[in-house]
């Protein structure tokens, strides 16, 4: 190596066997320049990210919830329990800046009548964020105007709540059964 950076090796296909410099990578036909390699690489460090040293994804900080909580004060605040197994994770990582108030939250909706409920959500001062958590199951999103993002489209509440529709993507009957009545008993008027 010399001290200007580049890579020193003899060339046995060169008539004079003297030393070239290295600029690229040959490899089964396929010749990649250093700087492409850099770049690939640096791409995919940047979408991936790096792993922290000593960071664990399982530790939470005091007072935060816990995932079965999460599903335990979704299912009593919502009514529904979440169908796919992976979006309890989800909804609670967009919410992870409220992880302690989450907490609380359960720790009311567990520990009090259902009738109390009200009013000690508001007493602490979580009501809006016991709405936001709501809204954002009903509707798949989370945030609001350029920080809005969707979590679920197939999965959100709101087609839970209207029993007679599904998402427009979903088909889980055969073609044409939109036009059968509804089962009998399944909707009033």
């Amino acid at each position: 190596m010399t001290g200007d950076g580049d890579i020193n090796a003899i060339d046995d296909a060169t008539p004079s066997g003297r030393a070239s410099a290295v600029t690229s990578l040959q490899v089964t036909g396929t010749t990649v320049a250093r700087r492409e390699l850099l770049v690939a690489v640096s791409t995919l460090i940047a979408f991936f990210g790096l792993p922290r040293a000593g960071y664990s994804q399982n530790v939470q900080p005091v007072g935060a919830i816990d995932l079965g909580s999460f599903r335990e004060l979704t299912s009593a605040l919502t009514g529904i329990s979440p169908s796919d197994a992976t979006l309890p994770e989800v909804f609670l990582q967009a919410f992870a800046s409220e992880a302690a108030a989450l907490s609380k939250l359960h720790a009311i909706v567990t520990g009090d009548a259902e009738e109390q409920w009200d009013q000690a959500i508001n007493a602490a001062g979580l009501k809006p964020l016991a709405e936001s958590l709501m809204q954002a199951w009903y509707t798949g999103s989370f945030g609001q105007g350029d920080n809005e993002r969707i979590l679920t489209y197939l999965d959100a509440f709101v087609w839970h709540a209207c029993g007679y529709t599904k998402p427009p993507t979903r088909c889980d009957t055969n073609f044409g059964a939109w036009a059968d009545a509804p089962p009998p008993g399944r909707f009033s008027e």
